[in-house]
């Protein structure tokens, strides 16, 4: 019988895309299944695999999540929203 704590349970948590991060992905949300004890920066990365164009804002990104601005390092749980902020201009 294998351990059970070998095995690394995964979380749901749902991505919300702003401006043009919401083109690249051809949605406003995205619903993620990523392993327990992910980090902001992994959930990102594993968004990056799925929809590349996202990749191009690695180093600009802002995000929030629950509505609280987090750093990259921050551990996610199940049902958290992260809010992907990309960097914005005007004039």
């Amino acid at each position: 019988m294998s351990d059970p704590r070998a095995v690394t349970p995964d979380i749901e948590v749902t991505l919300r895309l702003h401006a043009q991060l919401r083109e690249i992905v051809g949605d406003d949300s995205m619903p993620l299944r990523v392993p327990a004890d992910s980090t902001v920066a992994e959930v990102f990365d594993h968004a990056s695999t799925i929809h590349p164009g996202l990749a191009s804002f690695r180093d600009v990104i802002a995000f929030a999540c629950n509505d609280r601005l987090v750093t990259a390092s921050v551990t996610l749980t199940s049902g958290d929203q992260l809010d992907l902020l990309p960097p914005v201009s005007g004039g």
